[in-house]
């Protein structure tokens, strides 16, 4: 339903025991490196009695930037009417937690197509416990002409706040086709 000043879906999502739901799935748990992804600082990534698994990745005031994944769209997604979600565990360790949890897409000349992210302060953010953030991005939303766009997920420590950050997870889910009414002649019928 489209209305002045946003969108409304309905959507569910039939889960069976053991799956994660995605088509696709990404995840960065700190405890290994992980194909794709880059960490902004090594030496932010600690051991912590606090993470689910041992280690978990620590930002601070001097920190800005964070651990990054990018890879070509065309080889992630499998149609234009898929979802990307992403999403991760936060602890703040002060007050204050500003930063984002982005999602980008480049072109191959370097041109933005999508800039977005589930930004900390929308979500309610226990000090001392693990708190999800999260973002879905609708791909069929946006043009994506051409082959080489590049989708790049990162945090923005825009606050210089002080948390930890544990298992940041990309998930691909197929979308509906119906929902724009972007469907395909099946046998001669629609």
């Amino acid at each position: 339903i489209h209305y002045t000043g946003g969108d409304l879906m309905v959507c569910s999502k039939k889960k069976e025991s053991g799956n994660s739901g995605y088509a696709k799935l990404i995840i960065n748990g700190f405890e290994k490196s992980s194909p794709g992804w880059t960490d902004a600082n090594a030496a932010f990534i600690n051991d912590s009695l606090f993470s689910e698994c041992q280690r978990s990745y620590m930002f601070d005031s001097l920190s800005e930037w964070g651990p990054g994944c990018s890879m070509l769209l065309d080889t992630f997604i499998m149609g234009v009417n898929d979802f990307i979600d992403v999403s991760a565990d936060v602890m703040p360790l002060s007050d204050n937690t500003n930063a984002v949890l982005v999602t980008e897409i480049k072109n191959s000349k370097d041109s933005l197509i999508f800039w977005g992210g589930g930004d900390f302060k929308n979500f309610a953010m226990m000090q001392g416990r693990w708190n999800p953030v999260v973002f879905s991005l609708k791909l069929s939303d946006m043009s994506l002409a051409g082959d080489s766009n590049i989708v790049k997920i990162y945090v923005w420590n825009s606050g210089k706040s002080h948390f930890l950050l544990d298992n940041i997870q990309i998930g691909l889910r197929p979308g509906n086709p119906l929902l724009y009414w972007v469907v395909e002649e099946e046998g001669g019928r629609w």
